[in-house]
Parts: structure tokens; C-alpha cells; sequence
């Protein structure tokens, strides 16, 4: 557990019980910071949870649940979470707008269910060794309890050297360590392993529809979701480029920031133009974004930081980068982000980000 310590360093909760199971967990405190929210959390001393991620309708289901009669201790989603499956089963997670990873332990039924959000936000990984079944958010926890497993997968290794095909896919960078795909649970019972696609993407699109319709049922989508990842009893940021994507959610929350207004954007100023071919420099592209976000900054009533990105410590960088993904990654924009993060993490815990716009949105020609 200790070695995830960077991962939760607000507490470490350890539950071992008699059947030879046990649960772990290391909280990042997000909503409803009290001690009696702490995990692995507890109901009925029958449910055991370590959950990671938010589940951002968590106070709808809670009314609902309130309504077919459940009581609550605490104001956490963790608390919502596990009274969701107590009520739903497995079902519960089709009730859940959210991002997850999350074990609940069933002491009476001596039953595991785990599950991964829709989009696998949230890492889950998992082994099976000599009949004993382990999952961790990071895989360095599951090589420290077997460290007999740090066998390297050079078909995904090489898979991503050569097509950059990184952590979307079940099979990990070790050969016997697996990842739960997104959209899936699964199960653990004196039955064996069960893994279950939960959903999937709808196969019909509606096209009776105006264009004018069109915009407005995304912008109302749109606005809803950045509203409702807001939710937090700590401070919120956000990264910001010069592109539409993250601009568009710090321009849907203007009016009502609330003193989020703080802003962390990666600036190049040693390479602060893009050379064209013919190095006719009054074409050059400026590719340094500091000088539009101070505009849309002050337009905003954002704080921003501006981080210097210096490429002299990339190989450094780089390792430790490797080490915390535990795979690679297909873009080097992942440097930069890291250093934002790095600096984010000096004032706020949580941040908003632009990811997903190209994809969702046909930005790349391959979607088209």
C-alpha cells in the first residue's frame, strides 16, 4: 500500500478480514473531508468499498435512495456508491454519471465486485497468482506482494514502440498483470472470475435532427457536464491553452467560479516560434500560448500561472514520467502536462482539463 502513498496522502485505511480477503486504501480527499468518510468505507458491516474517482450525481441518487427508504451517515459519494449497489446490485453502475475504480466487498456472500467507469478514467489493474486474485490502481503495489511477476510483455512493449498503442488495451506492460477495460466489471466469487461489458456506445445515431437542435442540445449537454465537476469541497483549477476546448469550460463557469479562478498554462518562450520549411520568418507560427491566455485571462478574472517548460532535465523527466504511467504514451504533450502538474499540485487538488474535445468532435481526420 505504501508504495501508492503518493496517490493518497490525506489517509491510509487497511481492513483485513477472517475469509483470507482484505481491502486497502489511500484517500485523496475530494468531498465531505471528515474522518467518518475515510475508506475502505463500511455499511452494514456487511459492504466494504475503496473506491476511486467521483461519482458527480451522487446527491440526485442520494435523494433517490433517501425516497425507497436509505439513511445516510455522511455527505460523501463513497457512502451513495456503496448504498447504490446494496439497493441495484450490479446494476448500480448504469445509475452513475461518473469516473471510477472501485472493489466492494461483500462479507456475508464472500463476494468481490469491482468496476471501471465508461472511459476508463481510472486505472484498475489486476493479477491472479497462484490462486490468489490481487487489483491495485497501480501495478507497483501488485509487484511488491509478488515481485516473481515483474516478467516484461515485450509484445506490448513492442506494440507501442511501433504503433504507440499504450494503456487502452487489457494487457499490461508485465505478462501476467492485466488492466480492466473500461466499461467492464468484474467478479470475484467462490465461483471463479467473471468479467461483463456493462455498456457500450449506442450503434444508432438520431439524424432527424436541425442543425440549430443539434447546438443546442450540446451546448445544454455540454454546460451540464462542466457544471456538475464542479462539485468539490476543495479548491478547483484548470489548465488552460489557447485552444477551444479548455477555454470552452472556463467560459461556461464564469459567472460562477466561486474563487476557482486559478489557471495553470505550459509556455515554450525559449522556442517560442515554429520555424516554416522555408525559414521565411515573418511566417513563422508563434506556438507560445502566454500571450492569447493573458487576454482571455483578464477577460475571465482568472488567476493564471504561467509554467516555463525547459527541456534540459527531459530525460529525468521523462523516467519518472514512464514510472508513474507505468506504461508510454503516444503524444509528448505529456511532458508539459506533467510539469502543470507538478506545479498545479503546489496550490489545488483537482483540475479541470480540455482532453477528449479532438475525438468527440471528428478533430482528427481518422474519426471522420
Amino acid at each position: 500500500v505504501e508504495r501508492m502513498q503518493h496517490r493518497g496522502p490525506d489517509f491510509m485505511g487497511i481492513r483485513i478480514f477472517d475469509n483470507n480477503a482484505a481491502l486497502a486504501h489511500l484517500r485523496l480527499a475530494i468531498i465531505d473531508l471528515v474522518a467518518d468518510s475515510n475508506q475502505p468505507f463500511e455499511r452494514d458491516d456487511r459492504y466494504f468499498v475503496s473506491y476511486n474517482g467521483e461519482i458527480y450525481n451522487y446527491i440526485e441518487l442520494r435523494d433517490d435512495l433517501i425516497k425507497i427508504g436509505y439513511k445516510f451517515k455522511t455527505q460523501s459519494d463513497s457512502e451513495v456508491l456503496v448504498a447504490a449497489y446494496e439497493a441495484w446490485g450490479d446494476d448500480c453502475v448504469n445509475h452513475f454519471n461518473g469516473m471510477w475504480a472501485f472493489a466492494i466487498y461483500d462479507k456475508i456472500a464472500n463476494k468481490l465486485f469491482c468496476s471501471r467507469d465508461r472511459f476508463g478514467v481510472k486505472p484498475f489493474n489486476y493479477a491472479t497468482v497462484n490462486g490468489q486474485f490481487i487489483f491495485s490502481s497501480e501495478i507497483k503495489s501488485i509487484l511488491e506482494y509478488f515481485p516473481e511477476e515483474k516478467i516484461p510483455n515485450y509484445n506490448v512493449i513492442s506494440n507501442f514502440c511501433r504503433n504507440s498503442v499504450g494503456a487502452q488495451i487489457k494487457e499490461t506492460w508485465f505478462q501476467n498483470i492485466f488492466r480492466l477495460e473500461p466499461a467492464h466489471n468484474l467478479t470475484v466469487s467462490s465461483e471463479g472470475i467473471n468479467i461483463e461489458r456493462y455498456w457500450d456506445y449506442p450503434k444508432k445515431t438520431n439524424q432527424n435532427i436541425t442543425f440549430e437542435n443539434a447546438v443546442t442540445h450540446y451546448r445544454d449537454l455540454f454546460k451540464n457536464a462542466v457544471d456538475i465537476r464542479m462539485r468539490s469541497d476543495v479548491p478547483v483549477g484548470f489548465t488552460l491553452s489557447s485552444g477551444v476546448d479548455s477555454m470552452s469550460i472556463v467560459s461556461v463557469l464564469k459567472d460562477h467560479l466561486n474563487g476557482n479562478n486559478k489557471s495553470y498554462t505550459a509556455t515554450f518562450p525559449e522556442n517560442k516560434f515554429l520555424k516554416s520549411e522555408k525559414q521565411n520568418y515573418k511566417n513563422d507560427i508563434e506556438i507560445d500560448e502566454a500571450k492569447i491566455v493573458k487576454e482571455v485571462s483578464k477577460q475571465l478574472e482568472l488567476d493564471p500561472t504561467l509554467v516555463e517548460i525547459n527541456f534540459t532535465n527531459y530525460v529525468e523527466e521523462l523516467s519518472k514520467i514512464i514510472f508513474n504511467m507505468e506504461s508510454g504514451h503516444g503524444s509528448p504533450a505529456v511532458f508539459p502536462l506533467n510539469s502543470i502538474f507538478k506545479k498545479a499540485t503546489e496550490d489545488i487538488t483537482v483540475v479541470l482539463e480540455g482532453q477528449g474535445a479532438d475525438e468527440l468532435l471528428a478533430g482528427y481526420l481518422n474519426n471522420v
